[in-house]
């Protein structure tokens, strides 16, 4: 015990300076730490402006891009202007003064970001824009670092505050029809979403500022409840926004009478489309029965209650008589059917079409002869009554007696009659539109009437919404291309109310052109290739959504072939502005797809969108190699959470499961992605039960299947036949890349992006030269693409995260609508806004999404279509 006592003295001393040293390294090198991982610290506010004499919360967005962790935070004022109430922030204390707020005892982790809230108040008069301090410290305040970023808050007077909405309102309910009103603040542009669902589907904009806002919806459903909300953007890109909902009442005089069908018309004929019309003189459903016979055997539906109908037949056969007959059922319900009407289906090849001349009726010619001479005439008319007078008797026709001026009333008052006011109003539109504009020019009005003419409005939509006028002329407030229906209305004292003739202005500023498109088979989106051609198989029709600026009124899709031409004509659906149609082949091979698109001024672009691949179909063939008809072909799926096998649910995706083969053992699927595999099964062969398959993109289904006899013994002229106890095998082509020659690298990999300036939708511009110096992926995307939405909110995350930069650019759309898109989303990174469809048409952006990886040079690496997952996103980063 004693020696180990000694020992135990003389290293005492030693131990004693080594901990002194390993506290004095310690404190120096962790000071020396601290200082240095404080230095790169991002934050930016909520709001750069906050109206004067008012209470509010200023939000601090703090993003940590250094090594250690924050544990302590100071917020700063500015000046005296701005006075601090109190702070919050989740798992944080905070100390608050009036010019200063602490925040401690929480932590924002390296790569992190944390969110600080300040309540403040400002004083009673404006001032200009002055910075924030934020300040941070990885050691609880010994050591402290500045954030850098977009701190400046201005102090605005009242007369500049934000948009505000108010009074949203359905009035003028009835059945079909409904008025909804709404008002804001400040001069404003508007926009209203409506629908059977809080998904909407359906919205219109209204681009004339003002502070009273109106729409009437018509086209509706009786009974039915509809949900919809208005926005409004001031001057300043301010938005604000109320939702709301109303019922229609029950279809009036619906247990009356069945509906009287009238009108009926096949117009737009194409070589595979036709659009049916007609009108009924109460509201009821739509229905085309349609076929080549009259047996019909194909129909449209539509359960919308309208007194205008239209359907528009797609998929049909070119040069081809088809039969069809409308059917419209009210809501009693009580159904009038037409009878049998045919149109003829153009021929598969691109003509110019002819202006229709008019034809006249000619007056006819009298003809005369040497014994008579017969005239036919225009129109007969109709003789004059003349007395009759004989000698017994004369009869002629009475005078009627006169209204009296004065009636007595019951209980004797003597009262004059005042005659009912029912002359509307006479209106005139003054507006020279006899060539098209680049913005609209001054109108006016010229409207009398018998007594007096209460207001006077226009509309720039057919009557659809109405405008004031201030004394007797306007000016139409539109911003975008297009040809515009204007009118314009008297209503006088008693609400008759008289309408200008209709003029059509032309708003010409851009060449029509046609952003991003979208091919989906029924519910499933198609992913292009690597080159961005797509997959199709031979008699599918798939569906193609694109959108267009610059006015278009017609859309045509023409494909080039080595033997023929095709066209498909488009539809542009009013609510939404979206062009599409249905795509039909029947040669396989690889179809060049150019969309033409046509403005109101007669101006033409033609350009090159996606090719097209067709595939033949899929074949069940015998031993000999001859067909199989009336196989069936069974495909089953997977489902992924289960692991259950079950037959694919076809129908969803505008197919069938099972299928039959035809007489050249045709059959033919396009499933999105997945794990199946396939059973084929006819009578006197040997079934097929393919190997699982597994797809990762919507992918056609048309692999050659040989089967073989089944076992048989033949006795005489008799012939028994085995059951088979086991399947034959075989296995799916998926991988179509490999058979098909595709140019894997695009033409424009390996060039620099070229230089761009575009507006955020949130404000501000984006500058193409801010992304060099480091890589970055371009993505171009669509709100009203189903696949964009998806991809938005995965790419948000990613950036917001700092895993990778990004740039979302949206195509085709004006910046209210990217700014609403990117508020209902609450998506943090901006949107870059190409409206005029210049950067989408200079990379030949066709599909959305489309990526573009982008290295530090600006030059573009690689380019992927469709939705990409975060792996994906993270995987192709780090490939370059």
């Amino acid at each position: 015990m004693k020696a180990f006592r000694v020992k135990s003295i003389k290293l005492r001393p030693i131990f004693g300076l080594i901990v002194l040293l390993i506290n004095f390294f310690f404190v120096h090198f962790s000071s020396s730490q601290a200082l240095a991982t404080v230095e790169n610290c991002a934050v930016t506010t909520n709001t750069t402006a906050i109206t004067q004499a008012t209470t509010t919360n200023l939000v601090f967005t703090i993003t940590n891009n250094d090594a250690s962790s924050y544990n302590w935070i100071k917020i700063t004022r500015p000046n005296f202007r701005f006075t601090i109430n109190s702070g919050d922030s989740d798992n944080w204390d905070n100390a608050p003064a009036s010019s200063a707020i602490t925040f401690s005892s929480g932590q924002i982790a390296a790569d992190g970001t944390s969110y600080f809230t300040v309540n403040v108040t400002t004083i009673d008069s404006a001032a200009n824009a002055a910075n924030w301090i934020v300040q941070v410290s990885d050691d609880g305040g010994s050591t402290i670092g500045s954030c850098t970023g977009t701190t400046a808050v201005s102090i605005i007077s009242g007369s500049n505050e934000p948009v505000q909405l108010a009074n949203l309102n359905a009035l003028n309910i009835t059945s079909t029809t409904a008025s909804v009103y709404w008002t804001s603040t400040v001069d404003s542009i508007s926009e209203i979403n409506y629908g059977t669902t809080t998904e909407y589907g359906s919205s219109s904009s209204i681009s004339t500022p003002n502070t009273f806002h109106s729409y009437s919806l018509v086209g509706l459903t009786p009974s039915t409840t509809y949900y919809f909300e208005a926005y409004v953007e001031d001057s300043n890109s301010n938005i604000d926004y109320e939702v709301s909902q109303f019922t229609t009442s029950a279809a009036a005089g619906g247990g009356s009478s069945a509906p009287v069908i009238t009108n009926i018309s096949a117009g737009t004929i194409t070589s595979s489309s036709v659009t049916i019309t007609w009108t009924t003189d109460i509201a009821a459903t739509s229905v085309v029965n349609y076929g080549t016979t009259s047996g019909y055997g194909s129909t449209s539906s539509d359960s919308t209650y309208s007194t205008s109908h239209t359907a528009t037949l797609t998929g049909l056969t070119a040069n081809t008589t088809y039969h069809y007959q409308v059917v419209s059922t009210s809501a009693a319900p009580l159904t009038t059917t037409s009878s049998d009407n045919t149109f003829t289906t153009a021929v598969a090849t691109v003509t110019a079409t002819p202006t229709p001349t008019p034809t006249s009726t000619p007056t006819p010619t009298p003809t005369t002869s040497a014994s008579s001479s017969t005239t036919t005439p225009t129109s007969t008319p109709t003789p004059t009554p003349t007395p009759t007078t004989s000698a017994s008797s004369s009869t002629s026709t009475p005078t009627p007696t006169p209204t009296p001026a004065f009636i007595t009333t019951p209980d004797g008052k003597i009262i004059p009659v005042i005659p009912q006011d029912t002359t509307p109003p006479t209106i005139t539109l003054i507006a020279n539109v006899t060539k098209p504009y680049i913005t609209a020019p001054k109108m006016s009005v010229n409207a009398t009437d018998d007594k007096q003419v209460q207001r006077v409005e226009f509309s720039i939509d057919g009557g659809q919404n109405w405008l004031p006028v201030e004394g007797n002329t306007f000016t139409p407030q539109v911003k975008e291309d297009g040809n515009y229906n204007i009118k314009a209305r008297a209503i006088d004292t008693s609400g008759n109310i008289g309408i200008s003739e209709e003029k059509t202005l032309v708003i010409d500023r851009l060449p029509p052109r046609v952003g991003g498109n979208i091919l989906s088979l029924g519910s499933q989106v198609v992913t292009p290739l690597a080159d961005g051609s797509i997959l199709m198989l031979s008699g599918f029709d798939q569906k193609i959504t694109m959108s267009s600026v610059g006015g278009a009124t017609t859309v045509d899709l023409i494909t080039d072939t080595t033997t023929s031409k095709q066209m498909f004509s488009l539809v542009k659906t009013p609510q939404t502005g979206l062009w599409s149609g249905a795509l039909s082949f029947t040669s396989p091979g690889r179809h060049k797809l150019n969309v033409r698109s046509i403005d109101g001024a007669g101006h033409k672009i033609e350009r090159n969108i996606n090719d097209v691949i067709v595939l033949p179909s899929g074949k069940v063939l015998d031993k000999k190699g001859a067909p199989i008809q009336d196989a069936t072909a069974t495909l089953y799926y997977q489902n992924p959470a289960s692991k259950l096998w079950t037959k694919w649910n076809a129908s969803a995706f505008k197919q069938e499961n099972p299928q039959i083969t035809d007489s050249k053992g045709d059959y033919h699927f396009y499933v999105p992605p997945g794990k199946y595999y396939m059973r084929i099964d006819a009578k006197g062969s040997r079934p097929i039960a393919t190997d699982i398959f597994t797809t990762e993109i919507s992918t056609p289904i048309n692999t050659t299947f040989n089967l073989n006899s089944s076992p048989k013994i033949k006795i005489g002229s008799f012939e028994i036949v085995f059951p088979d106890l086991f399947n034959d095998t075989a296995t799916v082509n998926t991988n179509f890349e490999q058979s098909i020659k595709i140019d894997k690298k695009p033409t424009l990999v390996g060039r620099k992006i070229s230089k761009f300036i575009l507006p955020y939708s949130t404000g501000g511009n984006f500058d193409s030269k801010s992304i060099l110096g480091k890589k970055n992926v371009m993505t171009f995307i669509s709100s009203w693409s189903p696949s964009s939405l998806d991809q938005v909110g995965i790419l948000d995350k990613l950036i917001a995260q700092k895993r990778l930069n990004g740039v979302i650019v949206a195509v085709g759309e004006n910046k209210t609508k990217v700014s609403l898109f990117q508020k209902r989303g609450k998506y943090n990174t901006p949107i870059v806004v190409d409206s005029e469809v210049e950067l989408a048409n200079l990379y030949s952006i066709n599909t959305m999404p489309s990526h573009y990886f982008i290295d530090e040079k600006g030059v573009i690496k690689k380019i992927l279509y469709g939705v990409l997952s975060e792996e994906e996103f993270l995987r192709e980063w780090k490939s370059y």
